[in-house]
């Protein structure tokens, strides 16, 4: 039951914060009814992008979670840690797929499962100007003849109160606080590398897969023992929290598993190693080689050119060599007859695949929105006509009809495609292409959509 809004104060980690929150969520037989809506951070680890591609530990968790219990995910990308809490707070996510600690003023709020992965805390300083180093007693001491030290305290997470404990332990008169509240992983390092900041905390597998990006930054001094880490959700949502739990208790025993962990979080694995070279990888803006070419086309039809990038990538894994079976060409994977069709000849140019793309999808739009299909249901139109010709769609849009179901509303065609497969219904109905397995283009529908969504969520138009 939702209950009327509050005001309440959180208190995590020694940071205060007010907001009016809603305390309700979706115990585990609604979010199966539905989808599971995970919180996110985006940063080089948990949830980016790898020339087009979605990746990252938190992601590749939660992915294989949805899979053993065949759930839908939506995933929200939140730039903050508070930003996160909040939104599980007021029911706008389901889960905190983080690196969390654990907290008693949180357990207020949120009910813990049990830890994803476990991680020391170390200091991440510059090799070349360390300011704190450990003694012969393993207690650690600032280095002589030093200016002063510019302390970076990220006061969203749990770093914030080891920070309070160095600079009260370690640090005399000389230093400088530097407090960000909305600073993220990445940022952080890269104050450092740059030496906007001087010294701050992390924790050794964030900035051990991170080192390849920042060579000048040393981690070698660790400042605690080796913490579990955990996700958490909703207070008191016992349903999915113990599903999480019976779930992890298996995954976490599996090959799969430590291959994940390796893959992420070890500078040396074959993946980190690939990583270091998409030089493209930490640039918000950036999805694939040919972005410049999506806007400037996408732009010209009024399409969003995230859109048209996942529509590519699906077609061609960005490829541009990349040939079809049905003798599609290109990035873009545009039948010839297609091309002669809207007076295009030669397909070799990238940019020529492209421009054709998107006047395809821009007449596919027209053509749907003419036929009564609104903003919400018409990418989904576009894109089955992509697949599958919009003959075919027309042939199910019959068949909906038919079927006492919407014709302009997506779900409803798709409950109506499968019908297309059957005899005696396509005798019953008078659809113009016969029968057709619509299996494969639901499944195109549904990916590309949900990289379309991956895709707004890191990237700005």
């Amino acid at each position: 039951m939702l209950l009327a809004a509050t005001c309440i104060v959180i208190v995590c980690d020694g940071a205060k914060k007010s907001k009016h929150i809603k305390s309700s969520f979706n115990d585990f037989q609604t979010i199966q009814n539905t989808c599971l809506r995970v919180g996110v951070l985006q940063n080089a680890t948990d949830y980016f992008l790898d020339n087009g591609k979605i990746v990252g530990f938190q992601y590749e968790m939660i992915e294989n979670m949805a899979k053993h219990y065949h759930l839908k995910v939506q995933y929200i990308v939140n730039k903050t840690h508070w930003d996160n809490f909040f939104a599980l707070l007021n029911n706008e996510v389901d889960i905190l797929a983080m690196d969390l600690n654990f907290s008693p003023q949180r357990t207020l709020f949120f009910t813990y499962t049990l830890p994803h992965s476990s991680s020391q805390k170390v200091l991440v300083q510059r090799k070349e100007d360390m300011f704190v180093k450990k003694n012969k007693d393993g207690n650690l001491e600032i280095v002589d003849n030093k200016s002063p030290c510019k302390l970076l305290i990220p006061s969203f997470s749990s770093y914030y109160q080891n920070m309070l404990m160095l600079r009260d332990s370690v640090f005399d008169s000389k230093i400088v606080l530097i407090q960000k509240n909305d600073i993220s992983i990445n940022d952080m390092f890269a104050m450092i590398d740059t030496s906007a900041a001087d010294i701050a905390i992390c924790d050794d597998k964030l900035i051990a897969a991170n080192s390849l990006f920042y060579n000048r930054l040393d981690y070698s001094i660790s400042i605690g023992d080796s913490l579990p880490l955990y996700w958490v959700v909703a207070k008191n949502n016992i349903t999915l929290a113990k599903h999480i739990n019976d779930w992890l208790i298996l995954f976490k025993n599996t090959l799969k598993y430590s291959q994940l962990k390796k893959k992420y979080y070890n500078p040396l694995s074959a993946f980190r190693k690939k990583v270091k070279y998409n030089k493209n990888l930490l640039q918000v803006s950036y999805i694939s080689p040919f972005d410049a070419y999506f806007k400037k086309y996408a732009n010209k039809y009024g399409i969003d050119w995230r859109f048209v990038a996942a529509l590519a990538y699906q077609e061609s894994r960005f490829s541009t060599t990349a040939v079809g079976k049905g003798g599609a060409v290109g990035l873009m994977q545009i039948m010839p007859q297609t091309a002669t069709h809207l007076g295009v000849e030669d397909l070799s140019s990238v940019e020529q695949q492209i421009a054709i793309a998107c006047r395809l999808i821009y007449r596919l739009m027209k053509y749907y929105q003419k036929q009564g299909v609104d903003e919400q249901n018409l990418y989904s139109f576009v894109l089955a006509a992509y697949n599958a010709g919009h003959s075919r769609v027309d042939d199910a849009m019959l068949m909906a009809r038919h079927l006492g179901y919407n014709p302009f509303v997506w779900n409803d065609v798709k409950r109506a495609f499968p019908y297309l497969n059957n005899w005696k219904m396509v005798r019953i109905v008078p659809v113009k292409n016969g029968r057709y397995n619509a299996k494969p283009t639901i499944n195109y529908v549904y990916e590309v959509n949900a990289r379309y969504l991956h895709y707004c969520n890191m990237i700005n138009l």
